[in-house]
């Protein structure tokens, strides 16, 4: 059987190459791609984890990529954003005032609370590794640790997703005892703020589900 194809999306900045290395380890074809054509024969699809909210929507819509990612959702293929591109997938983003998303899930990009829930300041941008707990009902899968186990994973982001259906978030963490989105899902759309190319073991497990699996999740 040949190994799925999967085109990570270039969005100009960062180390695709680390992500593309992360998926061929885990039996994926990967393919760097600005080509908006190029999703129309993908099994899998990436948006990865570095940039601007408001530059990167731009890019994306300068290119065809915008529209192109929006077809692809609908397709039923799996799709997954990392870190931004988790962020990318929803409605709007905040970053640089008020930003159209591509809309794929409901919800907003925002800042992370700068002040602990006791009033205490935060350290922004969140950089380092975090515990993962899944939720239950469905929400998360086997990738998310054994048996609904909590996993720890890395992050580097100052922005955070909410989103006003509870039932599309399937994972959280806790940053200044507050508890956020660090993953959400509808469907074969998956996004996750932590970076699984960064994460070890429990990383490697996310995205051999997604590659290897049949719905991506």
């Amino acid at each position: 059987m040949p190994s799925p194809t999967v085109v990570i999306v270039d969005t100009g900045v960062g180390n695709l190459f680390s992500i593309a290395r992360a998926v061929h380890t885990v039996g994926g074809s990967p393919v760097i791609s600005a080509d908006p054509r190029s999703l129309e024969t993908a099994d899998r699809v990436v948006i990865p984890g570095v940039g601007s909210y408001a530059s990167t929507m731009s890019y994306f819509a300068e290119c065809g990529m915008d529209g192109a990612l929006r077809t692809y959702a609908d397709t039923g293929r799996p799709l997954l954003g990392i870190c931004l591109g988790m962020q990318l997938l929803v409605t709007e983003g905040h970053e640089e005032g008020r930003t159209c998303g591509l809309g794929v899930i409901v919800g907003e990009a925002v800042p992370m609370p700068s002040i602990t829930s006791s009033g205490s300041p935060v350290r922004i941008p969140h950089i380092g590794w975090s515990r993962v707990t899944p939720l239950s009902e469905g929400r998360s899968s086997d990738w998310m640790g054994a048996d609904g186990a909590d996993i720890d994973v890395y992050f580097a982001h100052s922005y955070t997703v909410i989103c006003p259906d509870s039932q599309v978030i399937a994972a959280t963490f806790r940053y200044g005892g507050h508890e956020l989105a660090a993953a959400v899902r509808v469907g074969s759309v998956l996004g996750v703020q932590f970076h699984p190319e960064r994460s070890g073991p429990a990383g490697l497990r996310l995205l051999t589900s997604f590659v290897q699996s049949p719905d991506g999740t």
